[in-house]
């Protein structure tokens, strides 16, 4: 997944599937000079949130999941739907148009759906899409899809019959948020309250809400389940740990066990030094270099020495690609 596409992501996890079909790279990844600090910053805090850009190494991880917890998921929904959309039975007027341009549509309502509607109040009180506690797979919901995508389909359909106010359901109508951020909210409804209970609510649409949601309701974690532990403590009283020539090193947090594992490279295999920057030159660098920036890859960083000469790590994000690289 590249930056783009990850944009693309959030913004469907935040309800804005227009954006994440009509918007470019040129827009999504927009920088800003803070009039403040002079500082640069993505012109789109929705999608890199301040608090996410300045979290600290002991918050990081709750912030990311926060903000970033369906992003992969969502990611992967939407390739797998331009696949599955070919296979499906072919079907006409404005079915057939909701399922060809609405794939944002689609991902943006189920993993509003899957994460059960949840929000949470920002540090500016303001109520925020969280992601905390998704934990829900692609593997989980995919033989659904098939029967899901048409019921979205038919869903919208009806619904646009009422909302005649979006305008005509047509590929520009996929490009605006409008009308999904209201069908979120009566499908919440819905959800929550029933069918009956929804004001106002047309029979034909509601129906196929509750059909929609029906489909998938086995896999939504209910109200209260207790949460599963990310990262379970370990046998030996630590947390977590890196095996390093056979010795086993506890670690605190996964930065330290970034920095660990990279020293460990570096001085074990020192022939592969240069090697290295071609994949990893975004986050590990020789200190006489000067850092690209307060931000990003390069917080939180951390110096080794390997050598003879002093290494800079940027420990601050993405540490499983990271890993990866090396």
């Amino acid at each position: 997944m590249d930056l783009i596409s990850f944009a693309r992501a959030r913004k469907a996890c935040i309800c804005e599937p227009g954006e994440a079909r009509s918007q470019g790279g040129s827009v999504l990844l927009k920088f800003r000079v803070d009039d403040k600090d002079g500082e640069y910053r993505f012109q789109q805090e929705d999608i890199f949130p301040n608090e996410w850009l300045r979290a600290g190494e002991s918050e990081e991880e709750e912030v990311f999941r926060r903000f970033y917890g369906a992003v992969w998921f969502a990611d992967r929904l939407a390739r797998r739907y331009d696949k599955i959309k070919k296979d499906l039975k072919k079907e006409e007027g404005d079915v057939s148009i909701v399922i060809q341009n609405g794939k944002w549509y689609f991902v943006a309502i189920l993993v509003q759906l899957l994460n059960g509607f949840s929000a949470a109040d920002n540090v500016q009180g303001m109520k925020m899409q969280d992601f905390s506690k998704f934990r829900i797979s692609l593997s989980e919901i995919e033989e659904r899809l098939w029967k899901g995508i048409p019921y979205f389909a038919k869903m919208l359909v009806h619904y646009h019959e009422v909302h005649t106010e979006y305008g005509k359901l047509d590929s520009n109508f996929f490009k605006k948020s409008d009308c999904c951020k209201v069908l979120v909210r009566d499908m919440k409804q819905v959800w929550y309250a029933g069918q009956e209970e929804v004001q106002g609510a047309d029979d034909e649409a509601a129906g196929w809400m509750m059909r929609f949601m029906d489909l998938f309701r086995e896999v939504i974690p209910e109200k209260g389940e207790k949460e599963q532990q990310s990262e379970p403590a370990l046998p030996g009283g630590h947390e977590s740990y890196v095996i390093l020539d056979g010795k086993r090193f506890p670690v605190k947090s996964k930065a330290e066990a970034l920095q660990r594992m990279t020293e460990y490279i570096l001085i074990r295999y020192p022939q592969v030094r240069e090697m290295l920057w071609d994949n990893t030159s975004n986050w590990l660098i020789p200190k006489q270099k000067q850092l690209p920036g307060p931000e990003g890859y390069f917080r939180n960083v951390r110096e080794i020495t390997a050598g003879g000469r002093v290494y800079q790590v940027g420990t601050s994000s993405n540490t499983k690609m990271k890993c990866y690289q090396l």
